[in-house]
């Protein structure tokens, strides 16, 4: 709009800065009288003043003279409106500016006003002071507007009631969001009547975000510094569980950098270093985390709750930093939580901490590291009358750990255990038993044994799919698919990836609907169809690469490569082969690299390239480092045979000594790793 007022006036707004243009458009609000002045001044002073223009906008009405020209005003034409108003509407206007943004709804207008507002509110908006905003049953008063509004607000603060007005409004925001949070945090709490249910407590918190995120800013800003903590932290609870983590850091941070607290506030300010390194960890600032939680903890160590509460905060730390995709920076959190509890008052503290390093040490691709805590946390376990499906999901998560491991044997003994386990559970408690199918089925399959797994994944996807978690049922049918083509079943494979790609389309989620379909070329790729496969994964190659997602597209250029070169385009083959190792170089996959290395190492003996010799040796190297080896028998015995062509009959000799002696490790075929469910 102000662009069209520039062109209007004969100034070229390419001439303005794009930052001096949007400050200046910004501070007009939408107004047709500053949007014409600020043009008109534009053309007399000339562009380059539109820098000292915009500073005067933002000064508006302390510095009145940016929008009075000749003889017209956006002061006068303000205050003819409000004259139009009576006395009791004139004061409505000038309190309604107290509100902390420029949207409210009439619950917080009541507040302020102090009575029945609606009467008010729609004489208001018929005088253009106020728009009503019918899809968010909002009313917003313009930003020039609220402006003008706190300026003679301030003139008549004692006749208007302004403080008491304030009071009313924040008070109205604290009780409720105190309300709403009990409500989030359990259903039906005592002593509730603001809100009937968990869903209108939880509507509620939505519409209200960015007015109580802002009430908090008012509050520290007119020194009301306890308001302040109890609205940041009633809202942490919904903040954190709608993953608002910008949201959560900003009133947090605002909270501890306020003034210092008395030894009464130690309670509030625990709790808000506790939140702030929630918000901290996910949003990248790990050390910062870590700093936030010490001075936690030695205020509720000076609170005498000793480290308790210090555990309690790594563990959600660690919780967040694996929703955040940092397995890394978990387990750190998880293991300094372990070091704080060895006595043998901590044992149930101690199983659960080490149960979930466990888990993150497999986010976090170190297997071997996985076993002992997760073992240990078994061992604590069975010491107490743990339900039984929980000991059947760390089963799981013991069973991926031994198989990743090498330890397969071992894992499928585990695993059976695990099983006996589940069948005992009587909780009728079915998204959990459909939680442990999964995490069973998934670990079968890495441990070698698809039929079971594919029965389990099954009926973890028909019970999620009843639980209408979709998502949960795509992936399930997903590792279903991986597991049934293990079996030979191919067409079932295919249906099961057909099922969990439609479920991802129809969430939305167009990248996990490529992961699936990678599965589908991979499939068809070993029931023979490699045309069909190449048809379905180039695409898909190219799909994963854009979306950002490097692992993906590594094995869809694995699965690709592998496709041409059975059809005998080797010079395409060897093209995906290699973007195939790279990437799988870079996202740290050495199963997924060796495997790219063998088969380059085929389409160069198919071309009689001796580079193959080369390649094959690359690829086993990466084998001997990968945490599965799975194929590297294969590459020792093809490059023992390549080997005794060439002459080089002592190294064919090694390679078939070590081949002879190396016990594969866990995986799928082609070195594609299942990721543990989140």
């Amino acid at each position: 709009m102000l662009a069209t007022e520039l062109k209007r006036h004969g100034v070229d707004d390419v001439a303005v800065s794009a930052p001096d243009l949007r400050r200046l458009a910004d501070a007009c609000g939408g107004v047709p009288l500053a949007l014409a002045l600020t043009a008109r001044r534009l053309a007399e002073e000339g562009p380059q003043s539109a820098p000292d223009l915009a500073d005067k906008a933002e000064r508006w009405p302390a510095d009145a003279s940016i929008w009075a020209s000749g003889g017209q005003s956006v002061v006068a034409v303000f205050q003819w409106s409000v004259a139009q108003l009576t006395p009791v509407q004139q004061r409505a206007f000038r309190l309604l500016s107290l509100h902390p943004t420029a949207a409210f709804s009439s619950a917080a207008a009541g507040a302020v006003l102090g009575r029945s507002p609606e009467r008010i509110l729609r004489r208001l908006a018929q005088a253009h002071l106020l728009q009503y905003e019918s899809y968010q049953r909002r009313w917003r008063m313009h930003d020039l507007l609220r402006r003008y509004g706190r300026s003679q607000g301030e003139a008549h603060a004692v006749a208007d009631g302004r403080d008491v007005a304030f009071r009313r409004l924040m008070e109205y925001y604290l009780q409720h969001a105190e309300a709403a949070d009990a409500w989030l945090r359990e259903e039906n709490p005592p002593g509730s009547s603001l809100f009937t249910s968990r869903k209108q407590a939880l509507e509620w918190m939505v519409g209200e975000r960015a007015s109580l995120v802002a009430a908090v800013d008012c509050c520290l800003e007119t020194g009301r510094h306890r308001w302040a903590a109890s609205i940041a932290l009633a809202l942490a609870e919904f903040l954190t569980g709608g993953q608002h983590f910008e949201d959560l850091l900003h009133v947090m941070r605002a909270v501890l950098e306020s003034a210092a607290p008395t030894a009464d506030d130690r309670y509030t300010r625990a709790a808000a270093l506790n939140n702030f390194a929630l918000a901290m960890g996910k949003t990248g600032n790990f050390s910062e985390a870590m700093d936030a939680l010490e001075r936690a903890a030695d205020l509720h160590h000076k609170l005498r709750e000793g480290h308790s509460a210090y555990i309690v905060m790594l563990r959600n730390l660690a919780s967040t930093l694996l929703i955040s995709n940092r397995p890394q920076d978990a387990v750190a959190a998880l293991q300094r939580a372990a070091e704080s509890c060895q006595g043998p008052a901590d044992m149930a503290v101690r199983a659960q901490v080490l149960g979930q390093l466990g888990i993150a040490l497999l986010e976090a691709d170190e297997p071997h590291q996985a076993i002992a805590p997760l073992k240990e946390t078994l061992d604590l376990l069975a010491q107490t009358d743990a339900p039984a499906l929980d000991r059947a999901m760390l089963h799981g998560r013991l069973g991926t750990a031994l198989a990743r491991s090498g330890a397969r044997n071992e894992a499928r003994a585990v695993l059976n255990s695990a099983v006996g386990l589940a069948s005992r559970d009587r909780s009728g408690d079915q998204p959990h038993r459909a939680a442990v199918k999964e995490t069973l089925g998934r670990a079968m399959l890495e441990s070698g044994l698809p039929a079971p797994a594919g029965l389990l994944l099954g009926e973890a996807a028909a019970d999620y799919l009843e639980l209408e978690n979709l998502r949960s049922a795509a992936k399930a049918h997903n590792d279903q698919g991986l597991a049934l083509l293990e079996t030979g079943s191919g067409d079932d494979a295919l249906r099961a990836l057909e099922e969990a790609k439609r479920l991802y389309l129809h969430l939305g989620d167009d990248m996990r609907a490529a992961q699936c379909t990678n599965n589908v070329g991979k499939v068809l790729r070993r029931l023979g169809e490699q045309g069909a496969a190449i048809e379905v994964l180039a695409p898909t190659a190219q799909a994963l690469f854009q979306a950002g997602d490097e692992a993906g597209a590594a094995e869809a250029l694995l699965n690709l490569g592998l496709a041409q070169l059975a059809e005998g385009l080797l010079g395409q083959a060897q093209e995906a082969l290699s973007a195939s190792a790279d990437l799988h170089g870079a996202v740290g996959n050495l199963t997924g690299r060796a495997h790219a290395l063998m088969g380059l190492g085929r389409a160069a003996l198919k071309k009689g390239d001796l580079h193959a010799i080369e390649y094959l040796q690359l690829a086993i190297e990466a084998f001997r480092q990968a945490p599965s080896s799975d194929g590297k028998i294969d590459a020792l015995l093809l490059l023992s045979d390549v080997l005794e062509t060439s002459g080089r009959k002592e190294e064919a000799r090694a390679a078939l000594r070590e081949a002879l002696n190396s016990d594969e490790g866990p995986g799928t075929a082609d070195g594609n790793r299942i990721p543990l469910p989140s």
